[in-house]
């Protein structure tokens, strides 16, 4: 159903753009229909209103008139002239690259080819009075709002809108996206005393470079709960010990790491290396080794700019959609009365999921009797 909705929504779109079409003043060319998806090469986009007419020639040029004026194809009712096919290949909306690419008469037969697949579609779906169904008008509807949106943000704010030098303030206020610092991955084994503290760096220098072991000697040795549950993971932290992590806004900052164990974290540089001494932390003696290490990142302001530039076009542009949503809502005076919510009464539908492919989870289905082969007894 959902297949054959969208089928007979595209000719009904097609159908009303011929509509349109057919009242429109012989001398100006008329809006073709939106591409057909199934064409393998990029289809020219139509001109979502009559394209401009092409200059015009002058009026002792009776030869060109005549030669633009010829019938290049009729589809019921409806002919298309050299002229109006022309304009609508070279219309300012259709894409500078496609228009480059009719330089071939191969492509631009190919483009004939599909109009008219699309002009006879729109002429059997007028036929077939399909433009006039609910059931699609409403779904046509629905695809007011993102064509109107993309006419009067989209088409009015590109790339062009957003200057280098937007571009760079933003880069030079956040620095702390562009530039990172090496960060280390350290686990400890905090212990209660000195003699526990070098039996467990015996045990961890026997075991290094086996995260398995190292992991089960911190289970098993470590006073510290919070780190024992991460296998003694104390996170990434610089070389100042400031915690690589997001803080949420409002919320404190970590506790940075102790310096002695970022000092022991550093000297290290293969993952589930074991550093050789204990480590005097200020919460007590500690093993420490290495999880991972990243190094530091640095962006430059040419690397940064496409991603920058394309966050303030998105920002611009939904800047300017709401503005003129807002404005839409005031130009026809909408009113929103919020009682009358109290009134709707919603009955929840069943999800559909189709037709069930395997039985449900735990049914249990009776055996099939089968009979034994001639010749055997039971």
């Amino acid at each position: 159903m959902r297949k054959c909705l969208a089928a007979f929504l595209a000719v009904a779109l097609a159908s009303l753009a011929v509509a349109a079409a057919q009242t429109t003043p012989p001398d100006e060319p008329a809006a073709e229909p939106a591409p057909s998806p199934a064409a393998d090469p990029p289809a020219a986009a139509e001109p979502a209103e009559p394209a401009e007419p092409a200059a015009e020639t002058p009026a002792a040029d009776p030869a060109e008139a005549a030669r633009r004026d010829k019938p290049l194809a009729r589809i019921a009712d409806r002919t298309l002239s050299v002229g109006e096919f022309e304009d609508q290949l070279s219309s300012p909306s259709v894409p500078l690259p496609v228009r480059a690419s009719f330089d071939n008469p191969e492509r631009i037969r190919l483009e004939f080819e599909q109009r008219i697949e699309r002009m006879a579609l729109a002429a059997w779906a007028a036929r077939q009075g399909l433009e006039s169904r609910p059931d699609l008008l409403r779904e046509i509807r629905k695809l007011y709002r993102g064509i109107t949106l993309y006419r009067q943000v989209h088409q009015q704010i590109d790339e062009a809108s957003v200057p280098d030098a937007d571009v760079q303030a933003y880069y030079e206020s956040h620095p702390e996206a562009y530039h990172r610092p090496e960060t280390a991955n350290a686990g400890m084994i905090l212990l209660a005393d000195r003699p526990a503290a070098e039996a467990a760096l015996e045990r961890a220098l026997a075991a290094q470079g086996n995260r398995a072991d190292l992991t089960r000697a911190v289970r098993e040795l470590s006073t510290d709960d919070e780190t024992k549950r991460r296998g003694g993971s104390l996170g990434y932290f610089d070389r100042d010990g400031k915690p690589n992590r997001l803080v949420a806004e409002g919320q404190p900052e970590p506790p940075r790491v102790d310096p002695a164990i970022v000092a022991a974290a550093f000297t290290l540089t293969t993952p589930f290396d074991v550093y050789p001494q204990v480590v005097d932390s200020v919460r007590g003696p500690a093993v420490v080794f290495l999880l991972s290490r990243t190094p530091a990142v640095s962006r430059t302001l040419e690397e940064a700019a496409p991603r920058i530039r394309l966050d303030l076009l998105n920002e611009r542009r939904d800047a300017l959609r709401d503005r003129y949503l807002a404005d839409a809502r005031a130009r026809f005076n909408v009113k929103v009365l919020d009682a009358a919510f109290e009134h709707v009464v919603v009955t929840p539908g069943e999800p559909d999921f189709g037709p069930p492919t395997n039985p449900p989870f735990g049914t249990m289905h009776p055996p099939t009797p089968v009979a034994p082969p001639s010749g055997l007894s039971h």
